[in-house]
């Protein structure tokens, strides 16, 4: 049974998504590396995420990520941890 904190935050995902509208995310790795050999692997890179906000205004940041990936036993990697920090914003000119 899920605890009453992860029917929290699912619920409240779930009423936030239709308020960004379309949303699109995307990522380009820039190092890889073996944590664990043959158990655990890390990615970092940039990441641009792009969403419509509530106003009806494109939305836009960029910023970087580190993914955890750990190996399963069919040999497959699965994400076991994603966090990403978006880049300051830009002053206005």
């Amino acid at each position: 049974m899920p605890s009453r904190r992860r029917t929290v935050r699912a619920s409240s995902l779930a009423a936030l998504i239709p308020a960004l509208g379309a949303l699109s995310l995307g990522g380009t790795p820039a190092r890889a590396q073996v944590l664990i050999p043959g158990v655990l692997g890390m990615t970092t890179g940039r990441f641009e995420r792009r969403w419509v906000g509530t106003e009806g205004k494109p939305q836009h940041r960029k910023g970087t990520y580190v993914t955890i990936w750990k190996k399963q036993p069919d040999g497959a990697w699965k994400v076991v941890f994603d966090t990403g920090s978006p880049d300051p914003p830009q002053p206005v000119l």
